[in-house]
């Protein structure tokens, strides 16, 4: 005859299933990531040509000419941008000089303008003519990006140039400075570039040559909702986790993993724990979830052994009532990585998942041996549930935008009510509260993630010969740098 007996009253088994639904978003604690990004320096090339008039021809001298610059070049290079500068071109051949004032504006880094200029050289004093308009022409280049592979497309890619003249400008003679937009379109994606054209002086040509790049978009992130049961065997002398033996069968009705495409639906599971011939069912509310919301559920499942009949009027036997009170909280957190530059990539979002139970108070004082034995083991097996789990998610951090991660945990608390029976008492004196145990389960941990959001503060950039929406720039693998959401 054993002395203990537990759950006296409340019938062969009794199954505790505590689950509840997360709330919102996530954070993050920021990180020092030793990522940088080096600019490429602007760049700006003057290429002059100088034109010998005789009477009797016309001839270019510009390789036996004598060409100096003021200041020096033809090459300038910005660190990384380029200031606006009027350079002086003086070509000398056959003891004639002439020059030219060229216009080179002002340039942002990684862009790349060159500047043609006419010196005409004349032996005789020249008769009256025509000025030579000023004429400019954008030649963009277009990249199209898709898992990692870069592809010129600009052949194939669909160009639309605003105002509509295929990019090409002349002055009358001289050139007002304006600005020509322009879209590319290739496989679904498109972007929107403006491209400042300078001011030109009668005779002056100028080529810009900007690059769109185009880029696949990141795949949406589907919701995703998983359930991973914790369950507990009682019986009159120990409690035992038995979630991950062998003869611990766990039954899912319809499923353990729930996947959107990409939100995900509310919805329900059963689950159904059988251990040593007893079995208790649990059904899981699954909560609707947004594209990139990951929720893990964690119910309790009690499985309670068959009691023994007390020995006698001094054989003490125990009840315990499972849940007596229960009270859900939630708490978030969250962080965010910036990006300012003109290119995008994937960084990695590293949050922790929460599961299990943690014990916050308990007093066994003044109980018996055999009492402060039951309860401890109680408390030890419950603590031993609670685990974390660091999860990577790789999310995109698209150009001049904010990706932001948050995490909200769901946490149940919940009082295990201890009774000391005595079967000398009548029926309505039965039961004598000994101990309250007070525990805090994680019962979901909700990840969310959005993307591509305005970054406080920081407007859209003006751009000269580059796009700026998000598809522009580096390919999908992983830049560094990335989100740590605080546990």
């Amino acid at each position: 005859m054993k002395k203990m007996k537990f759950l006296s009253g409340i019938g062969a088994m009794f199954a505790l299933a505590v689950v509840a639904l997360a709330t919102t978003l996530t954070s993050c604690e920021k990180e020092d990531f030793n990522v940088s990004f080096e600019p490429i320096n602007a760049q700006a090339e003057i290429r002059p040509v100088v034109l010998y008039v005789d009477a009797n021809s016309t001839t270019n001298v510009t390789g036996d000419a004598n060409i100096t610059y003021d200041p020096e070049g033809p090459i300038f290079t910005g660190s990384p941008s380029l200031s606006a500068k009027v350079i002086t071109v003086t070509a000398t051949y056959k003891g004639i000089k002439g020059e030219a004032k060229v216009n080179v504006p002002a340039l942002q880094a990684g862009q790349y303008l060159t500047l043609s200029t006419t010196i005409i050289l004349q032996a005789a004093a020249p008769g009256p003519e025509e000025p030579v308009n000023a004429k400019a022409e954008v030649n963009p280049t277009v990249l199209y990006i898709a898992d990692g592979v870069t592809t010129d497309v600009t052949d194939k890619a669909e160009l639309v140039f605003e105002p509509a003249n295929d990019g090409k400008f002349e002055g009358e003679p001289e050139l007002a400075a304006t600005t020509s937009k322009i879209t590319a379109t290739y496989a679904g994606e498109s972007a929107t570039i403006t491209v400042d054209v300078p001011s030109l002086l009668a005779g002056q040509v100028a080529t810009m040559s900007p690059t769109i790049v185009l880029q696949k978009k990141s795949e949406v992130i589907n919701a995703k909702a998983e359930i991973r049961p914790i369950v507990l065997y009682l019986t009159n002398n120990v409690v035992l986790d038995v979630t991950a033996l062998s003869d611990c069968e766990i039954e899912y009705d319809p499923a353990s993993v729930f996947e959107g495409t990409p939100s995900l639906e509310g919805t329900t599971s059963k689950v159904t724990a059988t251990y040593k011939g007893i079995s208790s069912t649990v059904s899981v509310n699954v909560p609707a979830l947004a594209a990139g919301q990951y929720v893990t559920l964690t119910p309790t499942l009690l499985l309670v052994a068959e009691e023994e009949e007390p020995g006698g009027e001094d054989d003490p036997s125990f009840m315990i009532v499972p849940v007596t009170k229960v009270t859900t909280t939630s708490t978030t957190s969250e962080d965010a990585e910036t990006n300012v530059t003109d290119f995008w990539w994937n960084i990695d979002a590293t949050y922790v998942i929460k599961e299990g139970t943690e014990i916050c108070d308990y007093d066994i004082t003044g109980l018996s041996d055999d009492e402060q034995s039951f309860i401890e083991d109680f408390v030890s097996t419950l603590s031993k549930t609670y685990k974390e789990t660091k999860t990577v998610v790789q999310v995109p951090l698209y150009s001049h935008s904010m990706t932001k991660a948050s995490v909200t945990y769901t946490i149940v608390t919940t009082d295990y009510e201890f009774y000391r029976m005595t079967t000398t008492a009548t029926r309505a004196s039965q039961y004598e509260k000994i101990a309250t145990v007070t525990t805090k389960g994680y019962s979901t941990s909700v990840l969310t993630v959005e993307t591509n959001l305005q970054i406080p503060g920081h407007g859209a950039p003006s751009h000269y010969g580059h796009g700026y929406d998000h598809s522009h720039g580096h390919g999908s693998g992983n830049a560094g740098g990335g989100i740590v959401i605080p546990d």
